[in-house]
């Protein structure tokens, strides 16, 4: 059985680290410093199934990544959340 893929979308490395160590072994694990390197990777196989994102960042929020994402329409239902609500 192949292990869904989530995408983690946080500028505090400490914060992603943190996430990655607690569900690394369930599923895998797309780590993204920036709104950036997220829309550079998002793309990659396996696609996430499930977007994590920090809401505030310095270029892009995490809400415009997401929006941005979902505009491919392979990733039209990346279920998403807040990391910091």
């Amino acid at each position: 059985m192949q292990r869904e893929s989530i995408l983690i979308v946080d500028d505090e490395p400490l914060s992603s680290r943190v996430l990655s160590q607690l569900i690394t072994l369930q599923y895998r694990m797309k780590v993204c410093k920036s709104d950036k390197e997220a829309l550079r990777i998002q793309s990659d196989a396996p696609l996430p199934g499930l977007g994590l994102f920090n809401i505030i960042m310095p270029a892009m929020d995490g809400d415009e990544t997401l929006a941005t994402i979902k505009q491919k329409q392979a990733l039209r239902n990346l279920r998403s959340y807040d990391l910091y609500s």
